[in-house]
């Protein structure tokens, strides 16, 4: 199932900011489109105010998430060899 909602550690990725500026970011989108504290932002709600294609994100976050599952696989792998 395809990833809707953005996430405050993947805008921290596709950015390379910190989680603060971040966050301020998201928040200023949100009361943009007049959403109540608390509620999701879309990719495309984000895309269309960082103009952003919406393509390119779901693409960079798909391979990235990739990156980390295999990441975690190695590092579990390691761990059952090594006995820990």
């Amino acid at each position: 199932m395809p990833k809707i909602v953005i996430y405050i550690k993947d805008v921290m990725m596709i950015t390379g900011k910190s989680r603060a500026s971040c966050q301020r970011s998201l928040a200023r989108i949100r009361r943009q489109l007049g959403k109540p504290v608390g509620c999701d932002i879309s990719i495309k709600e984000y895309c269309d105010d960082r103009r952003y294609k919406v393509e390119d994100i779901v693409k960079f976050l798909d391979e990235y998430g990739d990156m980390k599952k295999k990441e975690i696989l190695k590092s579990k792998m390691r761990q059952t060899t090594l006995g820990f």
